[in-house]
């Protein structure tokens, strides 16, 4: 059986609410400290620096991606993600980060990482799994990663790698780093991570023994841990609260082709009335038009910079019937036309030369 066209392929699952926005901050300064144009990426990505700057809110895996794949044109080193996780500072974290690093000691951190880790990211969840003599650490992807799977956890066991001898003022030369993947050729930058690695397991986590589990910590404070527990908390609710009707309707307009959508379609799969629905998200400042054309721009921008597919038969699978309105949408939303947008993806974030 044929492939199907690139234009019907089955788009990704946008995932809201991914990554914490200062992880992509941290982003933003390694591909602009290389010379990469941050701003384009951003724009194209249907989001600006205002936006990200000072968000203190989860952003969405899209976003994430777009900035991994520019950074890793622009520095194809294979141990870029992991130098970046090994300066990433516990206090990066945020409340959490604070939270970690007030621990009396690593047993207590990871407490701390089985309950508050989604405050700073869905994507991915760090547990840990008590046995006699130890605790492995498992950091385990919630969803697919795609393309940035190996980045990610790249950073992630970095990080966690500095965290665990940052806490436990130890060597980890008892320490075992198991990896999904088979040894690659720069080995030498994963065995700096940990005592022992092994490799080809398929998962990442870290074996900590109790000694280094129980080994006081030297940045333990009973009263600041409190206080950054309950500060995690106040983020935790904060988080569970902004899951919105917009939220659930954002969700269900991703499913399926865009022509399958209507208001009265929606609100039934709600349990809601077409006049509810419009009305309660009212009540939250929205739309339901606004909702459809914040995944128009989705499915658009995923169309015209990861598949060749025409830009007809793009405008037919977001809704659009005429070329020429599709083309005036694609202009308000990211500033350019359809051609344009493509032919920026292909160019996308090349290192600026001096004059």
């Amino acid at each position: 059986m044929k492939s199907p066209p690139a234009c019907f392929a089955p788009l990704p699952r946008a995932q809201d609410h991914s990554f914490h926005a200062a992880y992509v901050r941290m982003l933003c300064g390694l591909l602009r400290a290389e010379g990469g144009d941050v701003d384009a990426v951003l724009q194209q990505s249907g989001t600006d620096w205002a936006s990200v700057g000072q968000s203190d809110e989860l952003l969405s895996l899209d976003l994430s991606q777009r900035l991994v794949r520019a950074v890793q044109r622009l520095l194809p080193r294979p141990t870029l993600a992991l130098e970046l996780g090994g300066r990433t500072l516990v206090s990066c974290h945020g409340p959490l980060g604070y939270a970690l690093s007030s621990s009396a000691n690593l047993r207590q951190a990871l407490q701390v990482l089985n309950r508050f880790t989604s405050i700073r990211t869905r994507a991915v969840s760090e547990f840990a799994v008590v046995e006699p003599g130890g605790a492995w650490l498992v950091i385990e992807p919630m969803i697919d990663l795609q393309d940035i799977r190996a980045f990610v956890l790249d950073h992630i066991v970095a990080a966690k790698s500095s965290m665990l001898a940052t806490l436990s003022d130890r060597s980890l030369q008892d320490v075992v780093l198991e990896l999904p993947w088979q040894a690659p050729p720069w080995h030498a930058a994963y065995e700096k991570l940990a005592g022992r690695v092994r490799y080809g397991v398929g998962r990442a986590a870290f074996w900590i023994p109790d000694a280094l589990l129980d080994a006081p910590s030297p940045t333990a404070s009973a009263s600041i841990f409190s206080s950054a527990w309950r500060e995690c908390e106040s983020e935790e609710r904060r988080q569970i609260a902004r899951i919105t009707l917009a939220s659930r309707v954002a969700a269900l307009l991703r499913e399926g082709p865009m022509a399958a959508h209507s208001l009265s379609s929606i609100a039934s799969r709600l349990g809601l009335s077409a006049r509810t629905l419009n009305r309660r998200l009212q009540i939250e400042l929205n739309s339901f038009q606004a909702l459809v054309d914040a995944e128009r721009q989705r499915r658009t921008l995923w169309l015209l910079t990861q598949t060749d597919c025409p830009v007809a038969e793009a405008a037919a699978a977001v809704g659009y019937t005429d070329s020429s309105n599709f083309r005036r949408s694609c202009k308000r939303w990211f500033g350019d036309s359809p051609r344009g947008i493509r032919e920026r993806a292909d160019a996308e974030v090349r290192p600026r030369h001096a004059a």
